[in-house]
């Protein structure tokens, strides 16, 4: 081997020698520091704060031990919040503002130990006294359920049924009995046998008549057109439903409580008419109907859809036995409108 050569050999170990040193002292070790804290900011990702990968001035380091703070806070919070103590007054009155005594308020909650690994469920009863006025109390949970009923009445169907104490809090919750919410009951009648039954279907809106079968009694007739086009693009546009009883006359119903059908008032048909610049434009409705099909009376809840087609769902009562008494018995909750 001669004398240049190995001059060249000698000084290539020296160039490779200094590389390996290089990335032992400084590239290597970089690579390993940016590495960890990339892996790291998946598990714990840093909040941007609106600094470039460059480094500016306004940019923070990773700060594991601020992290950690943080997670504990916010698990403090959460535990507080399923925690918070439940204090809630209401009043049970009727038709006429009198307290109803004896109603039964059947609640409950779930909850979740101090450590958020053990979850319960609570579930009670109270009674309204003489006043009407009930109270919860004694538990602990971010909400409360509850149903109000009475076997001498029906139950509103516009009565709260569960109150939000953490995350979107209900508001003016009543912690005193001079601010406690009122609970409607409608005392029972005479309640007689009715039809009840649901029915439903689908109609162009081309002005196409859409027949629904009210058992064998009645019947409900609908047509609807819009200036809807083909190619929907979501705007707002100008819809028409007609309803009416083929060989009746129908009328609509803004009381909660329809325990007798009215006698007169009836129309051949009902418009709900709904423009594009309506600024609660929308395409679907509900409303309520009393019919009148010859000496048969009723009600119907009906639910009018123009998203796609014409759609119309209708849930019923009749007296089959020609009497305007509409009060079923069934059940202890009104649903009307």
């Amino acid at each position: 081997m001669t004398k240049n050569r190995k001059l060249l050999i000698g000084g290539w170990g020296v160039v490779i020698l200094g590389v390996i040193l290089w990335l032992i002292a400084g590239g290597y070790k970089d690579g390993r520091v940016e590495n960890s804290i990339a892996a790291d900011s998946e598990h714990h990702p840093v909040p941007h704060n609106g600094a470039n990968s460059s480094g500016t001035a306004n940019s923070k380091p990773f700060d594991a031990v601020a992290m950690r703070k943080e997670d504990e806070r916010r698990r403090q919070e959460y535990s507080e919040m399923w925690r918070t103590p439940i204090v809630f007054f209401g009043r049970v009155l009727d038709e006429q503002e009198l307290p109803v005594s004896g109603a039964k308020i059947e609640y409950s909650t779930n909850t979740i130990d101090v450590t958020l690994t053990q979850e319960g469920h609570i579930q009670a009863t109270v009674y309204s006294d003489a006043k009407g006025l009930f109270e919860i109390s004694g538990i602990r949970s971010r909400d409360v359920g509850f149903q109000v009923t009475h076997p001498d009445y029906y139950s509103s169907g516009k009565n709260r049924t569960v109150v939000s104490y953490a995350g979107d809090r209900d508001r003016n919750i009543p912690e005193t009995p001079n601010k406690a919410w009122v609970f409607r009951m409608y005392k029972k009648r005479n309640p007689v046998k009715l039809v009840n039954s649901s029915a439903g279907g689908h109609a162009q809106m081309d002005g196409s008549a859409l027949i629904i079968k009210l058992d064998k009694y009645s019947q409900i007739r609908a047509e609807g057109k819009s200036s809807k086009p083909k190619v929907w693009d979501g705007k707002p546009f100008d819809w028409e439903v007609r309803l009416s009883v083929p060989n009746g006359e129908i009328m609509e119903c803004t009381d909660e409580v329809t325990f007798n059908a009215p006698a007169d008032g009836y129309k051949p048909e009902f418009r709900i008419l709904m423009s594009k610049d309506d600024k609660n434009w929308k395409t679907d409705i509900e409303r309520s109907f009393y019919i009148k099909s010859g000496n048969v009376f009723g009600k119907v809840n009906a639910f009018v859809s123009t998203y796609h087609d014409l759609y119309l769902s209708v849930h019923y009562t009749i007296n089959p036995e020609g009497s305007m008494n509409l009060e079923s018995g069934n059940g202890s909750r009104i649903t009307g409108p």
